[in-house]
């Protein structure tokens, strides 16, 4: 199953304005200014995935990862090359180096990343759906088998994928990295069906979500 152009200008809507709210929460956390955007999104097979990640070469990476259910199944995954992931929470935990356990600040402030990207993404799916997605727990993953992987756990060969690119600002830097939506058999038709009803509405998707 694909998506027409304009649904997957309406995804990558949803995603922007769940992108904006996660930015919105973190600003009200940290010191330092965060941006988010999303200029890029696309549906894969899994196997594409694989290949997309491949060409992005970016070896060994860092991500935190969600699954969710009810009434989509799948898992979600922030996803960074290592070495920007390090700098990245070490600009955001700066104020915690001195402390005695720098490192697992670091790591925590990585979780807490993920957990408000992930969950302002999700949320803003849900909003859509007009129901709430249940999310488990976080995990942290490294390594440089991602995608095939999550968790431990494998991913279904016959899960779709949304891949959209995404930009991290802090600090006067940027980081390129990247959100996976996996999901899993019947989710994708259960989005598709509430992106053509939202479609259909005169509203905009904006106004819907935010309702």
């Amino acid at each position: 199953m694909y998506l027409t152009d304009l649904q997957l200008n309406a995804v990558k809507e949803v995603l922007t304005i769940g992108a904006g709210c996660a930015a919105n929460s973190l600003n009200e956390m940290l010191d330092t200014l965060v941006s988010l955007q999303i200029p890029a999104m696309q549906l894969l097979s899994l196997d594409e995935a694989r290949q997309h990640v491949a060409k992005l070469g970016w070896g060994r990476v860092s991500s935190v990862q969600m699954s969710f259910s009810v009434p989509l199944k799948g898992n979600a995954a922030l996803v960074f090359p290592h070495d920007s992931a390090a700098t990245l929470v070490t600009l955001l935990a700066e104020d915690e180096d001195d402390r005695h356990d720098a490192a697992g600040m670091r790591i925590a402030t990585l979780e807490e990343l993920g957990n408000i990207v992930l969950s302002g993404v999700l949320g803003s799916v849900s909003n859509l759906l007009k129901q709430r997605i249940s999310f488990s727990q976080l995990h942290r993953g490294e390594g440089n088998d991602f995608p095939s992987r999550l968790a431990g756990v494998e991913v279904s060969p016959r899960a779709r994928v949304i891949v959209a690119s995404t930009r991290v600002g802090a600090a006067k830097h940027e980081f390129q990295g990247e959100i996976f939506l996996f999901l899993e058999s019947g989710a994708l038709e259960t989005l598709v069906a509430a992106l053509d009803r939202c479609i259909e509405l005169p509203s905009s998707i904006e106004l819907t979500l935010s309702a």
